[in-house]
Protein backbone atom coordinates (compact mmCIF):
# COMPACT_ATOMS: atom_id res chain seq x y z
CA UNK A 1 0.00 0.00 0.00
CA UNK A 2 1.40 3.39 -1.01
CA UNK A 3 2.13 6.14 1.55
CA UNK A 4 -0.53 8.33 -0.09
CA UNK A 5 -3.19 5.65 0.31
CA UNK A 6 -2.25 5.07 3.93
CA UNK A 7 -2.43 8.81 4.62
CA UNK A 8 -5.88 9.11 3.04
CA UNK A 9 -7.14 6.15 5.10
CA UNK A 10 -5.80 7.80 8.28
CA UNK A 11 -7.57 11.02 7.25
CA UNK A 12 -10.92 9.26 6.79
CA UNK A 13 -10.63 7.41 10.12
CA UNK A 14 -9.63 10.64 11.91
CA UNK A 15 -12.62 12.52 10.49
CA UNK A 16 -15.00 9.76 11.60
CA UNK A 17 -13.55 9.59 15.12
CA UNK A 18 -13.56 13.37 15.59
CA UNK A 19 -16.86 13.95 13.83
CA UNK A 20 -18.65 11.43 16.05
CA UNK A 21 -16.69 12.64 19.09
CA UNK A 22 -15.39 9.14 19.83
CA UNK A 23 -11.85 10.30 20.58
CA UNK A 24 -10.98 13.57 22.42
CA UNK A 25 -8.88 16.13 20.56
CA UNK A 26 -5.95 15.79 22.93
CA UNK A 27 -5.79 12.01 22.56
CA UNK A 28 -5.95 12.35 18.77
CA UNK A 29 -3.18 14.95 18.87
CA UNK A 30 -0.88 12.65 20.86
CA UNK A 31 -1.68 9.64 18.67
CA UNK A 32 -1.13 11.26 15.27
CA UNK A 33 2.68 11.70 15.48
CA UNK A 34 3.03 8.07 16.59
CA UNK A 35 0.82 6.90 13.71
CA UNK A 36 2.61 8.85 10.97
CA UNK A 37 6.00 7.73 12.29
CA UNK A 38 4.89 4.09 12.64
CA UNK A 39 3.81 4.06 8.98
CA UNK A 40 7.05 5.85 8.02
CA UNK A 41 5.21 8.82 6.57
CA UNK A 42 7.21 11.37 8.60
CA UNK A 43 10.52 11.06 10.44
CA UNK A 44 10.23 10.89 14.24
CA UNK A 45 12.36 13.98 14.79
CA UNK A 46 10.19 16.01 12.42
CA UNK A 47 6.89 14.76 13.87
CA UNK A 48 7.85 15.50 17.48
CA UNK A 49 9.28 18.85 16.44
CA UNK A 50 5.79 20.16 15.67
CA UNK A 51 5.04 20.25 19.40
CA UNK A 52 7.47 23.15 19.80
CA UNK A 53 6.45 25.34 16.87
CA UNK A 54 5.66 29.03 17.35
CA UNK A 55 1.91 28.41 17.28
CA UNK A 56 1.93 25.52 19.76
CA UNK A 57 4.13 27.48 22.18
CA UNK A 58 1.87 30.51 21.83
CA UNK A 59 -1.35 28.73 22.82
CA UNK A 60 -0.62 28.00 26.53
CA UNK A 61 0.81 31.51 26.85
CA UNK A 62 -2.48 32.93 25.56
CA UNK A 63 -4.41 30.98 28.21
CA UNK A 64 -2.08 32.17 30.98
CA UNK A 65 -2.26 35.81 29.92
CA UNK A 66 -6.03 35.57 29.51
CA UNK A 67 -6.37 34.14 33.01
CA UNK A 68 -4.28 37.06 34.34
CA UNK A 69 -6.67 39.52 32.70
CA UNK A 70 -9.58 37.83 34.44
CA UNK A 71 -7.92 37.68 37.84
CA UNK A 72 -7.43 41.44 38.04
CA UNK A 73 -10.80 42.23 36.41
CA UNK A 74 -9.46 43.87 33.22
CA UNK A 75 -11.19 41.52 30.80
CA UNK A 76 -14.55 41.97 32.49
CA UNK A 77 -14.14 45.75 32.49
CA UNK A 78 -13.70 45.67 28.72
CA UNK A 79 -16.64 43.26 28.47
CA UNK A 80 -18.86 45.66 30.42
CA UNK A 81 -17.89 48.52 28.10
CA UNK A 82 -18.93 46.46 25.06
CA UNK A 83 -22.10 45.42 26.87
CA UNK A 84 -23.03 49.07 27.56
CA UNK A 85 -22.36 49.99 23.94
CA UNK A 86 -24.45 47.05 22.72
CA UNK A 87 -27.31 47.90 25.12
CA UNK A 88 -27.16 51.55 24.12
CA UNK A 89 -27.62 50.60 20.49
CA UNK A 90 -30.38 48.17 21.51
CA UNK A 91 -29.65 45.84 18.61
CA UNK A 92 -29.68 42.49 20.39
CA UNK A 93 -27.51 39.40 20.19
CA UNK A 94 -26.60 39.74 16.51
CA UNK A 95 -25.08 43.15 17.17
CA UNK A 96 -22.76 41.74 19.85
CA UNK A 97 -21.67 39.01 17.43
CA UNK A 98 -20.97 41.77 14.88
CA UNK A 99 -18.89 43.74 17.40
CA UNK A 100 -16.77 40.68 18.16
CA UNK A 101 -16.19 40.07 14.46
CA UNK A 102 -15.32 43.70 13.74
CA UNK A 103 -12.84 43.72 16.63
CA UNK A 104 -11.14 40.71 15.11
CA UNK A 105 -11.30 42.24 11.62
CA UNK A 106 -9.46 45.39 12.73
CA UNK A 107 -6.63 43.35 14.23
CA UNK A 108 -6.36 40.89 11.35
CA UNK A 109 -5.97 43.62 8.75
CA UNK A 110 -2.35 43.99 9.89
CA UNK A 111 -1.55 41.26 12.46
CA UNK A 112 -1.31 37.44 12.26
CA UNK A 113 -4.74 35.89 12.66
CA UNK A 114 -3.76 33.43 15.40
CA UNK A 115 -2.16 36.23 17.42
CA UNK A 116 -5.33 38.30 17.17
CA UNK A 117 -7.52 35.33 18.10
CA UNK A 118 -5.39 34.58 21.14
CA UNK A 119 -5.33 38.19 22.30
CA UNK A 120 -9.10 38.60 21.98
CA UNK A 121 -10.14 35.29 23.57
CA UNK A 122 -10.25 36.56 27.18
CA UNK A 123 -12.03 39.74 26.06
CA UNK A 124 -14.70 37.74 24.21
CA UNK A 125 -15.28 35.47 27.22
CA UNK A 126 -15.69 38.61 29.35
CA UNK A 127 -18.22 39.99 26.85
CA UNK A 128 -20.14 36.71 27.13
CA UNK A 129 -20.18 36.95 30.92
CA UNK A 130 -21.31 40.57 30.83
CA UNK A 131 -24.01 40.21 28.17
CA UNK A 132 -25.26 36.72 29.02
CA UNK A 133 -24.72 35.59 25.41
CA UNK A 134 -23.27 32.10 25.32
CA UNK A 135 -19.48 32.14 24.93
CA UNK A 136 -19.87 29.15 22.62
CA UNK A 137 -21.45 31.42 20.04
CA UNK A 138 -19.09 34.35 20.49
CA UNK A 139 -15.91 32.25 20.60
CA UNK A 140 -17.00 30.46 17.42
CA UNK A 141 -17.50 33.82 15.70
CA UNK A 142 -14.00 34.97 16.73
CA UNK A 143 -11.84 32.58 14.62
CA UNK A 144 -14.32 32.77 11.76
CA UNK A 145 -13.79 36.53 11.68
CA UNK A 146 -10.03 36.10 11.92
CA UNK A 147 -10.06 33.77 8.92
CA UNK A 148 -12.47 35.93 6.92
CA UNK A 149 -10.45 39.11 7.38
CA UNK A 150 -6.95 37.66 7.70
CA UNK A 151 -5.96 37.69 4.03
CA UNK A 152 -5.65 41.32 2.94
CA UNK A 153 -1.90 41.97 2.63
CA UNK A 154 1.14 40.26 1.17
CA UNK A 155 2.35 39.37 4.68
CA UNK A 156 -1.01 38.11 6.01
CA UNK A 157 -0.29 34.44 5.31
CA UNK A 158 2.60 32.40 3.82
CA UNK A 159 0.56 31.41 0.71
CA UNK A 160 0.31 35.08 -0.25
CA UNK A 161 4.08 35.42 -0.32
CA UNK A 162 4.45 32.02 -1.98
CA UNK A 163 2.13 33.14 -4.80
CA UNK A 164 4.49 35.99 -5.65
CA UNK A 165 7.40 33.56 -5.72
CA UNK A 166 5.65 31.40 -8.32
CA UNK A 167 4.72 34.46 -10.39
CA UNK A 168 8.34 35.59 -10.38
CA UNK A 169 9.46 32.17 -11.59
CA UNK A 170 7.27 32.38 -14.70
CA UNK A 171 8.03 36.05 -15.34
CA UNK A 172 4.49 37.28 -14.58
CA UNK A 173 3.67 40.54 -12.74
CA UNK A 174 3.53 40.00 -8.98
CA UNK A 175 0.85 41.11 -6.53
CA UNK A 176 1.25 44.40 -4.67
CA UNK A 177 1.35 44.58 -0.87
CA UNK A 178 -2.33 45.59 -0.49
CA UNK A 179 -3.57 44.10 -3.78
CA UNK A 180 -5.00 41.09 -1.96
CA UNK A 181 -7.45 43.46 -0.26
CA UNK A 182 -9.19 44.08 -3.59
CA UNK A 183 -10.90 40.72 -3.11
CA UNK A 184 -10.11 40.24 0.59
CA UNK A 185 -12.25 43.16 1.75
CA UNK A 186 -15.35 42.06 -0.24
CA UNK A 187 -14.86 38.56 1.20
CA UNK A 188 -14.62 40.05 4.69
CA UNK A 189 -17.79 42.10 4.27
CA UNK A 190 -19.81 39.26 2.72
CA UNK A 191 -18.50 36.75 5.28
CA UNK A 192 -19.30 39.01 8.22
CA UNK A 193 -22.84 39.57 6.94
CA UNK A 194 -23.24 35.81 6.43
CA UNK A 195 -22.12 34.97 9.99
CA UNK A 196 -24.43 37.61 11.45
CA UNK A 197 -27.37 36.38 9.36
CA UNK A 198 -26.67 32.73 10.16
CA UNK A 199 -25.80 33.32 13.82
CA UNK A 200 -28.75 31.10 14.76
CA UNK A 201 -26.74 28.19 13.37
CA UNK A 202 -24.08 28.79 16.01
CA UNK A 203 -24.75 26.82 19.20
CA UNK A 204 -25.40 28.43 22.57
CA UNK A 205 -24.10 25.45 24.50
CA UNK A 206 -22.82 27.23 27.64
CA UNK A 207 -25.25 28.90 30.02
CA UNK A 208 -23.38 32.06 31.03
CA UNK A 209 -25.34 32.58 34.25
CA UNK A 210 -24.45 29.10 35.51
CA UNK A 211 -20.87 29.43 34.26
CA UNK A 212 -20.48 32.78 36.02
CA UNK A 213 -21.63 31.26 39.31
CA UNK A 214 -19.28 28.30 38.92
CA UNK A 215 -16.31 30.51 38.07
CA UNK A 216 -17.01 32.90 40.92
CA UNK A 217 -17.20 29.92 43.26
CA UNK A 218 -13.65 28.89 42.44
CA UNK A 219 -10.76 29.86 44.67
CA UNK A 220 -8.51 31.11 41.89
CA UNK A 221 -9.16 34.73 42.76
CA UNK A 222 -11.00 35.80 39.62
CA UNK A 223 -12.96 39.00 39.84
CA UNK A 224 -11.43 39.87 43.19
CA UNK A 225 -12.30 43.37 44.34
CA UNK A 226 -9.19 43.50 46.52
CA UNK A 227 -6.57 43.22 43.78
CA UNK A 228 -3.76 45.72 44.47
CA UNK A 229 -3.55 48.51 41.93
CA UNK A 230 0.05 47.68 41.09
CA UNK A 231 -1.02 44.20 39.97
CA UNK A 232 -3.60 45.70 37.65
CA UNK A 233 -0.96 48.05 36.19
CA UNK A 234 1.51 45.17 35.89
CA UNK A 235 -1.03 43.04 34.05
CA UNK A 236 -1.83 45.90 31.67
CA UNK A 237 1.89 46.34 30.99
CA UNK A 238 2.54 42.64 30.43
CA UNK A 239 -0.41 42.24 28.09
CA UNK A 240 0.55 45.39 26.18
CA UNK A 241 4.06 43.98 25.74
CA UNK A 242 2.52 40.80 24.36
CA UNK A 243 0.46 42.74 21.80
CA UNK A 244 3.39 44.95 20.79
CA UNK A 245 5.57 41.87 20.29
CA UNK A 246 3.08 40.67 17.68
CA UNK A 247 2.90 44.05 15.92
CA UNK A 248 6.64 44.79 15.88
CA UNK A 249 8.06 41.26 15.75
CA UNK A 250 10.24 41.90 12.71
CA UNK A 251 11.42 45.27 13.95
CA UNK A 252 12.51 44.16 17.42
CA UNK A 253 13.97 40.90 16.09
CA UNK A 254 12.45 38.70 18.82
CA UNK A 255 9.88 36.05 17.79
CA UNK A 256 6.58 36.88 19.46
CA UNK A 257 6.19 33.39 20.94
CA UNK A 258 9.41 34.00 22.88
CA UNK A 259 7.99 37.28 24.17
CA UNK A 260 4.73 35.48 25.01
CA UNK A 261 6.67 32.94 27.11
CA UNK A 262 8.49 35.76 28.89
CA UNK A 263 5.22 37.56 29.60
CA UNK A 264 3.70 34.34 30.97
CA UNK A 265 6.68 33.92 33.29
CA UNK A 266 6.25 37.51 34.47
CA UNK A 267 2.66 36.73 35.44
CA UNK A 268 4.02 34.21 37.96
CA UNK A 269 7.02 36.31 39.04
CA UNK A 270 4.80 39.32 39.76
CA UNK A 271 2.42 37.21 41.82
CA UNK A 272 -0.56 37.86 39.54
CA UNK A 273 -1.17 34.10 39.36
CA UNK A 274 0.51 31.10 40.93
CA UNK A 275 2.35 28.47 38.93
CA UNK A 276 -0.38 25.94 39.72
CA UNK A 277 -3.10 28.30 38.51
CA UNK A 278 -1.22 28.88 35.27
CA UNK A 279 -0.91 25.15 34.62
CA UNK A 280 -4.57 24.52 35.43
CA UNK A 281 -5.95 27.30 33.20
CA UNK A 282 -4.37 25.89 30.02
CA UNK A 283 -6.47 23.60 27.79
CA UNK A 284 -3.69 21.09 27.22
CA UNK A 285 -5.79 18.94 24.91
CA UNK A 286 -5.77 21.76 22.37
CA UNK A 287 -2.00 22.10 22.67
CA UNK A 288 -1.46 18.39 21.94
CA UNK A 289 -3.93 18.48 19.05
CA UNK A 290 -2.22 21.45 17.40
CA UNK A 291 1.15 19.70 17.50
CA UNK A 292 -0.21 16.37 16.30
CA UNK A 293 -2.30 17.72 13.45
CA UNK A 294 0.71 19.59 12.05
CA UNK A 295 2.61 16.30 11.92
CA UNK A 296 -0.28 14.78 9.97
CA UNK A 297 -0.39 17.81 7.66
CA UNK A 298 3.26 17.13 6.85
CA UNK A 299 2.33 13.54 5.98
CA UNK A 300 -0.39 14.81 3.63
CA UNK A 301 2.19 16.95 1.90
CA UNK A 302 5.13 14.51 1.64
CA UNK A 303 3.19 11.30 0.93
CA UNK A 304 1.54 12.67 -2.19
CA UNK A 305 -1.97 12.40 -0.71
CA UNK A 306 -2.52 16.12 -1.23
CA UNK A 307 -1.56 15.83 -4.88
CA UNK A 308 -4.00 12.95 -5.37
CA UNK A 309 -6.86 15.02 -3.91
CA UNK A 310 -5.89 17.96 -6.12
CA UNK A 311 -5.60 15.83 -9.27
CA UNK A 312 -8.96 14.17 -8.74
CA UNK A 313 -10.63 17.50 -8.15
CA UNK A 314 -8.98 19.04 -11.22
CA UNK A 315 -10.75 16.49 -13.41
CA UNK A 316 -13.82 18.65 -12.85
CA UNK A 317 -12.19 21.15 -15.20
CA UNK A 318 -12.30 18.64 -18.02
CA UNK A 319 -9.98 18.79 -20.97
CA UNK A 320 -9.24 21.99 -22.83
CA UNK A 321 -10.34 21.48 -26.44
CA UNK A 322 -9.11 24.79 -27.85
CA UNK A 323 -12.26 26.74 -27.06
CA UNK A 324 -12.20 29.65 -24.64
CA UNK A 325 -12.77 28.13 -21.17
CA UNK A 326 -15.29 29.46 -18.68
CA UNK A 327 -13.12 31.61 -16.42
CA UNK A 328 -15.77 31.70 -13.68
CA UNK A 329 -15.85 27.89 -13.63
CA UNK A 330 -12.06 27.71 -13.43
CA UNK A 331 -12.05 30.22 -10.55
CA UNK A 332 -14.78 28.34 -8.67
CA UNK A 333 -13.05 24.97 -9.02
CA UNK A 334 -9.57 26.24 -8.11
CA UNK A 335 -11.05 27.98 -5.07
CA UNK A 336 -13.03 24.89 -4.11
CA UNK A 337 -10.08 22.50 -4.40
CA UNK A 338 -7.81 24.68 -2.28
CA UNK A 339 -10.57 25.36 0.26
CA UNK A 340 -11.23 21.65 0.72
CA UNK A 341 -7.55 20.74 0.96
CA UNK A 342 -6.79 23.43 3.54
CA UNK A 343 -9.39 21.94 5.91
CA UNK A 344 -7.12 18.93 6.43
CA UNK A 345 -3.56 20.08 5.80
CA UNK A 346 -1.30 23.10 6.10
CA UNK A 347 -2.51 25.97 3.93
CA UNK A 348 1.10 26.54 2.90
CA UNK A 349 1.45 22.89 1.86
CA UNK A 350 -1.84 22.99 -0.04
CA UNK A 351 -0.81 26.21 -1.76
CA UNK A 352 2.58 24.79 -2.73
CA UNK A 353 0.93 21.82 -4.42
CA UNK A 354 -1.83 23.78 -6.13
CA UNK A 355 0.26 26.74 -7.31
CA UNK A 356 2.27 24.36 -9.49
CA UNK A 357 -0.95 22.94 -10.95
CA UNK A 358 -2.45 26.43 -11.29
CA UNK A 359 0.53 27.71 -13.26
CA UNK A 360 0.18 24.70 -15.57
CA UNK A 361 -3.55 25.30 -16.06
CA UNK A 362 -2.98 28.98 -16.89
CA UNK A 363 -0.20 28.10 -19.33
CA UNK A 364 -2.35 25.46 -21.06
CA UNK A 365 -5.21 27.85 -21.76
CA UNK A 366 -2.91 30.82 -22.41
CA UNK A 367 -4.26 32.85 -19.50
CA UNK A 368 -2.73 35.26 -16.99
CA UNK A 369 -1.67 33.09 -14.01
CA UNK A 370 -2.54 35.79 -11.45
CA UNK A 371 -6.31 35.14 -11.21
CA UNK A 372 -5.69 31.39 -10.94
CA UNK A 373 -3.17 31.86 -8.12
CA UNK A 374 -5.41 34.41 -6.40
CA UNK A 375 -8.30 31.90 -6.38
CA UNK A 376 -5.99 29.31 -4.81
CA UNK A 377 -4.68 31.81 -2.26
CA UNK A 378 -8.17 32.84 -1.15
CA UNK A 379 -9.26 29.20 -0.99
CA UNK A 380 -6.31 28.36 1.24
CA UNK A 381 -7.43 31.16 3.57
CA UNK A 382 -10.99 29.84 3.80
CA UNK A 383 -10.34 27.68 6.87
CA UNK A 384 -13.90 27.50 8.17
CA UNK A 385 -15.12 23.90 8.25
CA UNK A 386 -12.82 21.93 10.57
CA UNK A 387 -10.89 22.64 13.78
CA UNK A 388 -7.66 21.39 12.18
CA UNK A 389 -7.90 23.87 9.29
CA UNK A 390 -6.12 26.57 11.29
CA UNK A 391 -4.83 26.99 14.85
CA UNK A 392 -7.41 29.77 15.36
CA UNK A 393 -10.26 27.25 15.15
CA UNK A 394 -8.69 24.80 17.58
CA UNK A 395 -7.66 27.46 20.12
CA UNK A 396 -11.24 28.33 21.11
CA UNK A 397 -12.76 24.84 21.16
CA UNK A 398 -12.32 23.78 24.77
CA UNK A 399 -13.03 27.15 26.36
CA UNK A 400 -16.19 27.57 24.28
CA UNK A 401 -17.24 23.89 24.40
CA UNK A 402 -17.26 23.98 20.60
CA UNK A 403 -17.65 20.64 18.84
CA UNK A 404 -16.19 19.37 15.57
CA UNK A 405 -19.54 19.50 13.79
CA UNK A 406 -20.17 23.11 14.84
CA UNK A 407 -17.58 24.24 12.31
CA UNK A 408 -19.30 22.28 9.56
CA UNK A 409 -22.70 23.76 10.41
CA UNK A 410 -21.49 27.34 10.12
CA UNK A 411 -18.54 26.73 7.79
CA UNK A 412 -20.48 25.33 4.85
CA UNK A 413 -22.70 28.41 4.23
CA UNK A 414 -19.71 30.65 4.95
CA UNK A 415 -17.61 28.70 2.43
CA UNK A 416 -20.35 29.03 -0.19
CA UNK A 417 -20.58 32.76 0.44
CA UNK A 418 -16.83 33.23 0.13
CA UNK A 419 -16.73 31.04 -2.97
CA UNK A 420 -19.42 33.08 -4.71
CA UNK A 421 -17.59 36.35 -4.00
CA UNK A 422 -14.32 34.90 -5.34
CA UNK A 423 -15.92 33.30 -8.37
CA UNK A 424 -17.50 36.56 -9.46
CA UNK A 425 -14.89 39.02 -8.21
CA UNK A 426 -11.52 37.51 -9.16
CA UNK A 427 -12.08 37.27 -12.95
CA UNK A 428 -13.40 40.84 -12.97
CA UNK A 429 -10.51 42.29 -10.94
CA UNK A 430 -7.76 40.20 -12.60
CA UNK A 431 -8.93 39.27 -16.14
CA UNK A 432 -7.72 35.91 -17.42
CA UNK A 433 -7.27 37.16 -21.00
Amino acid sequence: MSPATITLIILIVMLILLGREIVPLGVMGIALPFIVVAFRLVEAKVAIGYFVTKTVVLVPCVYILGNALFKVGIADSVGNIIKKFSNKCSKGEWFTVLLVMLSSAVGCMLLPRYGVTGALMPIVVAVARSTGISRTKLLLALPLASNIWGNNTLLSTPPNMLANGFLEQVGAPTFGFFEFALIGVPIGIAGTVAVVLFNKLMPARINEKMMYEQEDGKTDGRQSANVPKWKVVATYTIFAAFLLSIIFEKRIGVPFHITAMTCSALVIICGIATEKECYSCVSWGIVWFLGGIQAFAKAMETSGAGEIVASLALKLLGTVDGSIPNVFLITAIMFGISAIMTQFMSNTGAAGILFTIGISVASTIGADPRPVLMAITMGCGAAFMTPMATPCNAMVMEQGNILFNDYLRVGVPLMLTTGIVCTIGIPLIWPYF
